[in-house]
């Protein structure tokens, strides 16, 4: 599992390191300080997630993400963050981040929350998703008919919402891992959306 950490807090990203590889120690885990050296990094390897700071050196995050999916649209985003700003998390999902982890996380939390986008799962804080079904004003209104989904499609996208990996939802439900797959794959395609995190808030709005 390759992690990649582009903070441009030496002493954060550091720490942050020394505690997934004590939980991990098979991890292979690169740094980067800018988004310039970060590029350079992706394109030698492509890391299974990437976790980038929002403020990079005055470099917007959210900008950043987009412009990260532009070079392959098949990376895994999710941002740190000092912001428990609604409006930033909200911003992050809808440019492609498939969690935001707030850096007042305690140790234990946060392991977990990356072990969970490790598992091609995503994460965000607890008070993001009542506000994504509450939320109708910040982007353009479309109406999605669940009844295109199949019984056990509807199954897997509420497993979705709730930020469990392929892993636990095909234990959950009782299917494979490559059925999950191939499930969420066609709940993509249905909703016309480009990622897990699109996928939930369509199904909300």
């Amino acid at each position: 599992m390759d992690i990649l950490i582009i903070d441009d807090h030496p002493v954060f990203s550091a720490g942050l390191r020394e505690l997934l590889l004590a939980e991990n120690s098979g991890l292979k885990i690169e740094l980067c300080t800018n988004f310039k050296k970060a590029c350079e990094s992706i394109n030698g390897s492509l890391p299974n997630l990437i976790l980038l700071d929002l403020d990079l050196g005055g470099e917007n995050g959210i900008e950043l993400t987009a412009a990260l999916l532009k070079l392959d649209p098949a990376l895994k985003i999710a941002i740190l963050s000092a912001s428990e700003s609604v409006e930033d998390m909200l911003a992050c999902v809808e440019n492609g981040a498939i969690g935001y982890i707030t850096k007042s996380l305690d140790p234990d939390t946060l392991l977990k929350a990356i072990d969970l986008l490790c598992s091609s799962g995503s994460y965000f804080p607890s008070n993001l998703l009542p506000y994504l079904m509450s939320n109708q004003t910040k982007s353009e209104k479309k109406t999605y008919n669940l009844d295109i989904f199949t019984s056990r499609q509807i199954d897997v996208l509420e497993c979705l919402k709730n930020g469990k990996s392929n892993k636990l939802i095909g234990y959950e439900l009782g299917i494979t891992e490559g059925t999950v797959k191939l499930h969420v794959s066609t709940i993509l395609e249905k909703l016309n959306v480009n990622n897990r995190s699109e996928a939930i808030i369509a199904s909300l709005n």
